[in-house]
């Protein structure tokens, strides 16, 4: 009888009559034998044997201790279970401390969760397909029932006979998860999270390939844990709302002062001459902005024109180009037009002092006119567009890449929402 070759500290496999030293001594009520895998009861009533022949290694070695979560754990046993439907096989780890807390380890390729069983709240009692808890929204990712294929170690009911008769449904708020078992009209749940494979490396003292590599994305790793998805969306609304506020600041108190207006004519020009020398002007108040506004009358034409504001006290010269052009016609039966006649170019951050113009242009053979403001201080959208760009940059990214990952995330998924 299994009764006569227990005691709290042994159990004597009933196959090879090996004695194994039990970890959780009372508290074991089943056990693989360490030296033939049979799987038995210790309980005298109980006269299950099963024998695993499963050629599998723990990655987690049973009776290894670590400091984990805080307190020392030993892992006690390990499980494969096979998915009764899809047949895919994962494995299960038990670990316990020294005050009884229980916690529990699964891996699938490579990916690692941890979870612990918690009380089961009223709130929990009308859960379906998703819901919310502690601030997370939940969705039901799998409901299975599953098969015990492997078992080594010491359990603390009888894993392999309940597995099969359990309803299994997990729930999945990345990087969190909440696990529902239902056995015999009884209900149980765990709530955990996915598990940084180094923080066990480090717990257990083992080495990095002790440990299955990883493979995919796990249905639980998070993309960035640091924040979440509506964090991010708040920050940059606040971010974009500081932006405008400063735009319309700047809007209102720039001075937008006509500082130098003329209109040219290539034919003025001396014979010889290829450009134009503007009268001087002063650009005051500091370093401020200096816009530019070319209007040249073409039309199905263009100007060019290269410009040089060169400062008078330092002899400092800037160069910039700009031209415009002007298209228009009927095509098909319908009008269509491009271009404009009207082009701008923005300087930020010209220095005061006294300046003057010189301007090399190019003529069409139908237009030779052109005319050009400079405006002193101007409010300038450029800025804004630009930062306003660099600030959605990053969230654009990471909306778009975290959609794609949720994809992925879900596609083995049942109920998947995509």
């Amino acid at each position: 009888m299994v009764g006569e070759s227990f005691s709290s500290d042994v159990a004597v496999c009933p196959e090879c009559k090996h004695i194994n030293a039990l970890q959780l001594k009372s508290l074991a009520y089943t056990v693989t034998c360490s030296k033939c895998s049979t799987y038995f009861s210790t309980d005298a009533d109980n006269e299950i044997n099963v024998k695993f022949n499963l050629p599998f290694a723990p990655a987690l070695p049973i009776g290894k201790s670590g400091t984990f979560k805080g307190e020392t754990f030993t892992v006690v046993n390990c499980s494969v279970k096979r998915h009764k439907k899809y047949a895919y096989d994962w494995r299960e780890y038990q670990l316990i401390s020294p005050n009884k807390r229980v916690l529990y380890l699964s891996e699938y390729d490579g990916h690692w969760n941890c979870f612990e069983r918690i009380q089961e709240e009223e709130a929990l009692k009308k859960v379906k397909l998703n819901f919310d808890y502690k601030g997370n929204k939940y969705n039901l990712y799998q409901r299975y029932s599953a098969k015990m294929i492997y078992g080594r170690g010491e359990y603390f009911t009888d894993m392999f006979s309940e597995s099969p008769d359990t309803q299994v449904e997990e729930f999945i708020s990345p990087p969190y998860i909440m696990i529902r078992e239902t056995y015999r009209k009884n209900t149980y749940w765990y709530y955990g999270a996915y598990q940084d494979r180094n923080e066990l490396i480090a717990a257990f003292k083992l080495t990095p390939n002790q440990l299955p590599k990883k493979e995919g994305r796990g249905y639980t790793q998070p993309f960035i844990s640091s924040f979440k998805k509506d964090t991010l969306i708040g920050v940059t609304l606040a971010l974009v709302a500081l932006l405008i506020t400063f735009q319309i600041f700047f809007a209102y108190t720039s001075k937008n002062e006509l500082i130098f207006s003329k209109r040219f004519n290539g034919n003025e020009l001396a014979q010889g001459q290829t450009f134009f020398v503007t009268e001087s002007f002063d650009l005051k108040d500091g370093t401020k902005s200096v816009l530019f506004k070319l209007d040249a009358p073409v039309a199905n034409d263009w100007f060019f024109g290269d410009f040089v504001l060169v400062n008078e006290q330092t002899g400092e010269e800037i160069e910039f180009t700009k031209e415009v052009s002007y298209y228009y016609g009927v095509d098909g039966g319908e009008s269509w037009s491009e271009g404009s006649t009207t082009g701008k170019a923005f300087l930020s951050k010209i220095p005061e002092g006294r300046y003057h113009l010189l301007i090399y242009p190019e003529f069409s053979f139908n237009n030779k006119e052109f005319s050009l403001k400079v405006i002193r201080d101007d409010w300038n959208m450029s800025n804004f567009w630009s930062a306003l760009i660099l600030i959605l940059l990053f969230p654009a990214y990471y909306l778009i890449r975290s959609y794609y990952i949720e994809e992925q995330r879900w596609a083995d998924s049942d109920y998947s929402p995509y």
